[in-house]
């Protein structure tokens, strides 16, 4: 007999606070074995089906970027740390698309992320690192030190790059809007 809680000792099927007893031959406790053993194999069945893909993947993971989507990305990277808007661009899709959330700006194409990542003419230094990358997406943390306007401005943001192999189809950038050079202009403020 299995002891289950919530369930009476003494009954083949009785409910109480305590115990669920069953029988090991009533149709209960076997439905539950069965079901119990199905889920079991089940699981027996993903987990050697995952390792077995992973053997013949050579152990890639599927959403492991390819290393021209990392050779984009450290482009992109390596252009914001050298303030080279140029270099920015070139890993962008002719129609990409550059979206600044603060202040409610877009821009479209390579002219315009060029355009958009003018900002640089006002920075005194800037760096950026590396927060996570997969097959589609890359998130990128940046920061960017400058003078404008006779004001000091430090601005911490982050930017997601939507990855379409080795370009970059689309950027939406996130960052404080009231450290920004233009704070008045911040759409959210």
């Amino acid at each position: 007999m299995h002891r289950l809680p919530g369930v009476d000792n003494g009954a083949t099927m009785g409910v109480t606070r305590r115990w669920i007893v069953l029988d090991r031959d009533s149709p209960v406790a076997l439905g539950r074995t069965r079901v119990v053993v199905a889920l079991m194999a089940l699981v027996l069945v993903a987990t050697i089906g995952g390792v077995v893909g992973w053997l013949i993947a050579d152990g890639d993971d599927a959403r492991t970027p390819s290393d021209a989507a990392r050779a984009a990305v450290d482009d992109w990277i390596t252009g914001v740390r050298e303030q080279d808007p140029g270099l920015i661009s070139s890993v962008y899709a002719e129609d990409a698309t550059w979206r600044d959330e603060a202040l409610d700006d877009d821009y479209t194409g390579r002219h315009g992320v060029r355009s958009a990542w003018g900002i640089f003419a006002n920075v005194d230094e800037s760096d950026a690192e590396l927060v996570s990358v997969d097959t589609e997406v890359a998130v990128i943390r940046w920061t960017l030190d400058g003078y404008e306007d006779y004001n000091d401005f430090h601005l911490v943001g982050i930017s997601v790059l939507e990855l379409d192999g080795a370009i970059v189809v689309a950027e939406t950038v996130y960052y404080d809007c009231a450290r920004s050079p233009v704070a008045a202009s911040c759409a959210n403020t």
